[in-house]
């Protein structure tokens, strides 16, 4: 009974592990990052004063 408990405390905090590791990954995956000064106009910014 012992065991059986512990494998599944076990592949609970894995699953939700590999979930956490998942969403972290994606976020990042669509996050844009500009490639050059002229980008950065999107945010407000002049690239042409610095």
């Amino acid at each position: 009974m012992d065991s059986v408990l512990m494998s599944l405390l076990l592949l609970i905090s894995m699953i939700y592990l590999l979930i956490r590791l998942i969403k972290k990954s994606s976020k990042k995956q669509y996050e844009r990052k500009p490639k050059n000064q002229w980008n950065s106009l999107s945010d407000g910014i002049d690239p042409t004063q610095s």
